[in-house]
């Protein structure tokens, strides 16, 4: 985006486990990117509160929400419409990738979608039912998004719903 669009964009990149957003910061600081892209240590979600995580033993960078509360690792997650509305900022864009807690995030930029209508790229294939949800969702809080597919991949994985 940065190459695109010079530096008269904003980009606020979410990262709450500890060693990605080391990579992050790492990645930002090679890359000359810094006052262009701000490395957030958040999670999003439909609140801003915490929530307890637990770390797949299949994957070392694959992390679920524990909806019991009783994991020891735990984030801060915010809304974006709060985030957005505490840094004075507006969303153009958003690009969401965040291993199922795609839903519970864009419930918290209702507010984002009804007002401004973003753009989105959402992933779609995290959850079993993502795939028709997340659509539905969108439609739900702005009817007015047109709403496209992408599947980018051989596999299961990498399908995106883009809107705008």
């Amino acid at each position: 985006f940065v190459s695109k669009l010079g530096s008269g964009c904003k980009i606020f990149s979410f990262e709450p486990e500890d060693e990605n957003y080391q990579r992050l910061q790492k990645n930002i600081a090679d890359h000359n990117l810094k006052g262009t892209v701000d490395a957030i240590k958040l999670g999003l979600w439909s609140d801003k509160m915490k929530l307890h995580f637990f770390q797949s033993a299949d994957f070392d960078m694959q992390f679920r929400i524990d909806p019991t509360g009783t994991s020891d690792i735990s984030i801060d997650v915010v809304s974006i419409d709060e985030f957005l509305s505490e840094n004075n900022a507006q969303a153009d864009f958003i690009k969401m990738d965040i291993e199922g807690s795609e839903i519970p995030a864009l419930v918290g930029a209702s507010n984002t979608l009804k007002e401004h209508k973003p753009r989105l790229a959402i992933c779609a294939y995290h959850q079993h039912d993502d795939l028709w949800e997340i659509p539905l969702l969108i439609k739900a809080i702005n009817p007015n998004y047109k709403l496209y597919m992408g599947h980018h991949s051989q596999n299961l994985f990498e399908t995106v719903l883009y809107a705008h």
